[in-house]
């Protein structure tokens, strides 16, 4: 269907069924696509996205979705190197999560947190994505640390996840310098399973945020995923995703909620990835020809100031 018909009129459209349909219309170059419409609502939130598009959605059925923004992943105790993961989190901090906190968008931080019952049942496939521990010598009597592709590991001790990482020393600037236990890989309670220190303060349960384990790379697998029991219990349809990876655990989660029939936005500038450039690139041309919508974190943020502006409220900081 057309942006508008032959004689210029405005066009709606309602797509989907139920009440979790969306409502469609346009007029000239102006088109909205309204999540769960209601025509109750006065002011819904309505955010600009990268096809030139508006959506429009409910803030009390939606949330921020921040993924694996863990010491793993972006620590320079790890041996990482500032990137697109550290430039994603100074957007969270700066725009997406007080944009969040000011409309009232459930802020959940969906985090690797795994038990001796998860590594029990967890699939060799996944296994193999951190690496493992294999024997070598005459009598296979070596103790071995090899990648995900077969290779030896002569810099790190560690093998897998579960496996016991050892001690790791802190920088000043990320509350060091110390050194730390660094626990086990991705466990439930570890140094290297916990916030990364930028981030930290800003997970606030005591305002109604969330913190869910996950045991895969998708937060969405299976049919006990803890996110989405929560979502489902507090009625939340709309998802805005950032965190890391684009290209593995936040693209996997995202692609499942679509498929499970929630709206999906990847905010482009709330996520990074280690993986080349074209990797992420993809993701973002996906997502909006397909899985959902793209915007960013300040889009999100200059929306949630807008409609406060309307509402005669104070602007997000």
């Amino acid at each position: 269907m057309s942006d508008h018909d032959e004689d210029g009129h405005a066009v709606s459209a309602t797509i989907g069924r139920d009440e979790a349909a969306w409502h469609f219309e346009s007029k000239g170059n102006h088109r909205n696509f309204g999540f769960a419409y209601d025509p109750t609502i006065d002011c819904p939130l309505k955010i600009g996205v990268s096809t030139g598009a508006y959506i429009s959605t409910v803030s009390s059925q939606s949330a921020l979705v921040i993924i694996d923004m863990q010491n793993y992943f972006l620590s320079d105790a790890m041996g990482r190197a500032r990137g697109a993961g550290h430039v994603a989190a100074e957007n969270l901090i700066r725009y997406a999560i007080p944009a969040a906190r000011k409309a009232g968008i459930r802020i959940v931080w969906l985090n690797w947190g795994l038990t001796d019952e998860d590594m029990e049942t967890m699939p060799p496939a996944v296994s193999r994505c951190f690496g493992f521990v294999g024997r070598a010598g005459h009598h296979l009597d070596q103790h071995v640390v090899l990648d995900r592709h077969g290779f030896l590991r002569t810099d790190r001790t560690y093998g897998g996840l579960g496996s016991e990482m050892g001690r790791v020393t802190i920088s000043a600037a990320e509350g060091g310098p110390k050194e730390m236990d660094a626990g086990r890989l991705l466990y439930r309670g570890s140094w290297n399973a916990a916030l990364f220190p930028p981030l930290a303060p800003h997970y606030r349960p005591g305002e109604g945020d969330a913190w869910i384990h996950k045991n895969r790379m998708s937060g969405m697998w299976g049919s006990d995923s803890l996110l989405q029991k929560y979502l489902q219990h507090n009625r939340l349809t709309t998802l805005f995703f950032g965190g890391v990876n684009t290209d593995q655990c936040v693209g996997s989660t995202l692609m499942d909620a679509f498929s499970l029939g929630y709206n999906c936005i990847l905010l482009k500038d709330g996520c990074g990835t280690t993986s080349p450039q074209y990797a992420h690139d993809a993701w973002e041309f996906n997502c909006e020809n397909s899985f959902g919508f793209v915007t960013t974190c300040q889009s999100l943020w200059e929306a949630v100031s807008h409609q406060l502006s309307r509402d005669g409220s104070s602007q997000p900081s």
